[in-house]
């Protein structure tokens, strides 16, 4: 029986504990570079470069963690890469 808590984790080559702090650490990411591009769009002069830069920090770890992993483990390489 599908486990929908270990199967999606396992897909991207993560346990449950690993990818619980991947994918929260990107949301929390995701949420304060939100915040930041909503305050710049009221307030010009504030966070010009804040969520572009969270943007390029997050592609960044995606990749690197991605090559990382492939270098490790080349079953790994027919991953497809979603969070």
């Amino acid at each position: 029986m599908p486990n929908p808590f270990t199967d999606h984790p396992s897909h991207v080559g993560e346990s449950y504990t690993e990818h619980l702090h991947t994918a929260t650490s990107f949301g929390w990411a995701m949420i304060v570079g939100g915040i930041a591009c909503f305050l710049h769009g009221i307030f010009p002069f504030a966070f010009t470069t804040t969520g572009s830069d969270a943007v390029r920090a997050l592609h960044t770890r995606m990749v690197s963690k991605r090559a990382d992993k492939l270098r490790a483990d080349p079953m790994l390489q027919n991953i497809e890469w979603v969070i």
